[in-house]
């Protein structure tokens, strides 16, 4: 005679949403039960600050996935009867950094109506595995983290009560802002020149107030940029060290922001004097408002971007920079959940100004690198760190090329 009991516990896997539990539900953390329930809502994208639980975060960081199995599937074990133990609550054990292992019986069903049924598994809970909705040890890679928990389950299973889940959010996008912003910019360039007469260095630093405002336009939006405060120094072993403050500083920034990036680029703010040739204002606009790129949503996603930019002036100055980006994943700051975008970039410039009646050039090659923390709720990048590294030659008449360097930190927080 046949048996015909099926599995009371079912995972479903909504499109884009958590694992939705039903039936005879335990949850084990630490190798406690924390939660015996007939309705529950897992968290799968990573990114819930209520893990295990669901808490919407999906929704908000625009993770994407299908809900079909693709890949791996539960391991059915029998009993001694040859049955399969079908009437057993299920045991979901929250592995540390890990994930949801399952111990008991249940059976996933899919968004497309695919299943899988046994009593042991590993189901992913850090929202990278190319194996989904099962793991295939991709969290070790991505580094996730999920030793905090908040034991709170009560009605986190609203994630599961509609049918399908609406598309998500991109967050990875410009948008205007109702609210000004304002930006403080610390600056530290050393230039290290191998003369003739031996080797020195020549400090330049610079701190910026930047406040922001933003307005509709018809191709995206208009960002408005006024220099607050500004103060800045050149320190040169050959004299006296050079100041600079906000009288010598003139014009705004004016720049269209499209949803993943600047379009254009109508002015940036200028420094006169000592400073010209070293300030960071023409590629400060890219550091702001980093390009971003349509549909990344996964940790690991990465993209390009290059930019020249170029001046004439007191200071004539040629720069090309080719960036690549990698979205890393979500980080914690003060309680503030943030987007970490990691930047590497390649930049060629040529340079050229008057210092003193004496025309000078450069030409230097190097990197850029460092990070920015995205906010996904103001669309704006909240810190950014970046370290230069740049090599190349000085030339002025009647000499030989001097070989230079250029190292140093800029960092920009949003206040």
């Amino acid at each position: 005679m046949s048996d015909t009991r099926r599995t009371p516990n079912v995972a479903e896997v909504p499109p884009a949403g958590p694992l939705c539990l039903t039936g005879r539900i335990k949850v084990e953390v630490g190798g406690e039960i924390v939660a015996e329930t007939d309705d529950v809502a897992l968290c799968r994208c990573g990114h819930s600050s209520n893990k295990p639980y669901c808490d919407g975060s999906h929704r908000k960081v625009g993770f994407d996935d299908p809900g079909v199995i693709q890949g791996g599937r539960l391991v059915p074990v029998r009993d001694a009867d040859g049955d399969e133990a079908a009437d057993e609550p299920v045991t979901i054990v929250c592995a540390t950094d890990g994930p949801l292992l399952v111990r008991g019986p249940l059976k996933v069903v899919a968004s497309d109506g695919g299943t899988s049924e046994g009593v042991k598994g590993a189901l992913c809970r850090c929202g990278v595995s190319s194996t989904k909705p099962f793991c295939d040890g991709s969290h070790r890679e991505t580094g996730f983290v999920a030793r905090a928990i908040v034991i709170i389950a009560a009605g986190v299973a609203a994630s599961c009560a509609t049918p399908a889940t609406p598309p998500p959010e991109e967050v990875l996008t410009y948008r205007v802002n109702p609210e000004p912003a304002s930006y403080q910019i610390a600056d530290t360039m050393v230039l290290d020149i191998n003369s003739p007469l031996g080797a020195f260095e020549i400090l330049a630093g610079a701190t910026v107030t930047m406040g922001l405002t933003f307005a509709e336009d018809p191709g995206g939006v208009r960002v408005t940029g006024t220099v607050e405060r500004f103060s800045g120094s050149v320190t040169n072993p050959m004299g006296p060290t050079e100041t600079a403050g906000l009288d010598d500083v003139s014009g705004t920034l004016d720049i269209l922001a499209g949803r993943y990036g600047i379009v254009e680029v109508a002015s940036f703010p200028e420094v006169s004097g000592p400073l010209a040739p070293m300030s960071s204002f023409p590629t400060l606009p890219y550091l702001l408002f980093p390009r971003l790129e349509e549909g990344a949503t996964d940790p690991g996603s990465t993209w390009m971007d290059s930019v020249t930019t170029s001046t004439e002036g007191e200071v004539d100055l040629t720069s090309t920079t080719v960036t690549s980006y990698t979205l890393m994943g979500d980080t914690v700051v003060e309680d503030r959940t943030l987007v970490r975008i990691d930047v590497e970039a390649n930049i060629a410039l040529e340079l050229e100004a008057d210092q003193q009646g004496t025309m000078i050039g450069q030409a230097l090659e190097g990197s850029a690198n460092g990070f920015v923390l995205w906010d996904p709720e103001r669309r704006l990048v909240v810190y950014g760190q970046f370290a230069r590294d740049l090599e190349g030659d000085m030339t002025m008449a009647g000499i030989p090329p001097i070989p230079v360097g250029i190292s140093g930190p800029t960092v920009l927080v949003l206040h």
